[in-house]
């Protein structure tokens, strides 16, 4: 994380609020602190490659589970002229910490782009911007991004602060360090 935006409570300065789609089962290694790095490849530039930045805020939908995680980007690394060696690369690097199934590496193998995107802790959140689930609208993309002002950080943890779970690990910690 940077000194500036350690420097700043969790929701002041977001420039940009992201809605992501993911797989329920990601939620609890999100949690527990066993996948710190979130990635999205793809063939052809789309979000969130050029559209997220250190400070953003994204919001997980795990959709048939009826879960949202929320989290702060630490850090965001892009990639493009990707073929299957670079793919190949960026899992062996970093896979540990994107803790993705066999089957996803093996549908991106013919990625050009990609985005890698650290947080240090997620937590879990009652509600999303436009309220995803309680409207159940379905979206065309697995990424969307909206303004800022479309933060709803930290009310959506406030509301369930009893259950609301913080991971602790640094995003430093020995299993992710120097990825």
């Amino acid at each position: 994380m940077t000194d500036d935006a350690r420097s700043q409570p969790d929701f002041v300065g977001v420039r940009r609020v992201h809605l992501a789609v993911i797989e329920p089962g990601l939620v609890r290694a999100m949690l527990e602190g066993r996948k710190r790095i979130e990635s999205r490849f793809s063939r052809t530039r789309r979000a969130p490659f050029g559209q997220i930045d250190v400070g953003d805020r994204v919001y997980f939908l795990a959709r048939r589970a009826g879960l949202i995680v929320t989290g702060r980007v630490e850090r965001v690394e892009s990639f493009e002229g990707l073929d299957e060696q670079g793919v190949r690369g960026l899992r062996d690097r970093y896979g540990p910490c994107i803790a993705a199934a066999e089957a996803y590496w093996y549908q991106k193998n013919d990625a050009r782009f990609a985005t890698l995107m650290w947080f240090d802790r997620f937590e879990k959140a009652a509600f999303a911007p436009d309220d995803v689930h309680g409207r159940e609208r379905s979206y065309r993309s697995a990424w969307i991004v909206r303004p800022g002002e479309q933060c709803v950080y930290p009310t959506c943890c406030q509301r369930e602060a009893q259950r609301c779970t913080r991971t602790a690990p640094s995003l430093f910690e020995p299993s992710c360090a120097g990825t």
